[in-house]
């Protein structure tokens, strides 16, 4: 004799709840991997890269600078240097500077040999 049918699953509810577990799983993993990330970025905020030691926000003259107490590195991002860019080039004196840093703002500036 047979099996009722209501004990036997439907070959159509067995790949839908597959699916649905992949996608769940799939989901679980991307949430996972989000606050990895958000917290490995967090573990790196204001490190300085060459001796990981916490940098310290400086003013120098207006320019707000990143300073490693450690190593005595200094970082600063695309606004402060546009700042210092256009602040030196009020300045006749300071060509020397503008070449620096018009070396440094160039995105793809050949190797120097």
């Amino acid at each position: 004799m047979s099996k009722p049918v209501y004990d036997k699953p439907s070959h159509n509810e067995e790949e839908y709840f597959a699916r649905r577990d992949a996608e769940l799983i799939n989901e679980l993993r991307s949430q996972r991997d989000a606050a990895q990330t958000a917290a490995e970025r967090r573990s790196h905020l204001m490190k300085c890269p060459k001796c990981g030691a916490q940098r310290v926000k400086t003013d120098r003259r207006g320019i707000k600078l990143a300073v490693c107490p450690e190593c005595h590195g200094m970082w600063v991002d695309q606004g402060e240097l546009d700042l210092i860019n256009e602040t030196t080039k009020q300045h006749p004196t300071s060509h020397i500077m503008q070449d620096i840093l018009s070396f440094f703002h160039r995105p793809n500036h050949p190797p120097h040999r």
